[in-house]
């Protein structure tokens, strides 16, 4: 689906963390039709639980975000498209199932999310029309009346792979660090290797969690 969000709208949590609050009224929309297990994968990702019967296993990509400016003549904001994309059913895994993955996810063994297979079976009767028109509302509520603060707490709260070490890519660089929660401007707080407390903002890509075997300390 896609979102217009016009200018003004914004105003209450402003421009930059239109991003976060996209998320947020995913999440919150989800979480009202009883779907469980769901997460937010900094910077525009969202992941599940592939089994609700086991609240630490794995996860799959759920589906993903992106808020683009349009611009007027001169340059400046004319309003924001928020795209949100989501599996409603399951992807068929093996050749070919890699080609429609995003770009900033890394390789064929990522495991794909639906929602068909995390809801219950009196929830399955919303179809992808109905699924817009909730999101569309709930960040509507969100922009009236939600605070920067709120928002962040919520996503700090479904933040995939809190306090678990991952390595990224940024500027074309690599980098291994633990996650640690969000920062009041919506950058990723992460501790490095060598116990400094770093920031990771929204160009960064391939996140995913790597094992302790090599020794990154802090445990």
């Amino acid at each position: 689906m896609s979102r217009w969000i016009p200018p003004g709208e914004e105003v209450r949590i402003g421009a930059p963390a239109l991003p976060l609050v996209v998320a947020a009224a995913v999440l919150l929309t989800l979480d009202a039709l009883g779907v469980r297990g769901t997460f937010w994968k900094y910077p525009n990702d969202l992941y599940a639980l592939l089994s609700l019967s086991d609240p630490s296993g794995e996860v799959g990509k759920l589906g993903g975000l992106l808020v683009e400016p349009v611009r007027d003549g001169a340059g400046d904001p004319a309003g924001w498209i928020a795209g949100i994309g989501l599996n409603l059913l399951p992807i068929p895994e093996g050749p070919g199932a890699g080609e429609a993955r995003d770009a900033g996810d890394v390789g064929s063994e990522m495991k794909q999310a639906s929602l068909a297979a995390l809801a219950g079976p009196e929830n399955r009767a919303w179809g992808p029309v109905a699924l817009a028109q909730k999101v569309s509302r709930t960040l509507g509520d969100l922009l009236a009346r939600a605070t920067p603060g709120e928002v962040r707490s919520l996503l700090d709260e479904r933040l995939l792979w809190k306090d678990r070490w991952v390595v990224y890519s940024l500027h074309g660089q690599s980098g291994i660090a633990r996650i640690e929660g969000l920062e009041a401007d919506g950058t990723l707080r992460v501790r490095e290797g060598d116990g400094r407390i770093g920031r990771l903002g929204p160009s960064t890509r391939n996140l995913r969690p790597v094992s302790l075997e090599r020794g990154q300390g802090g445990g």
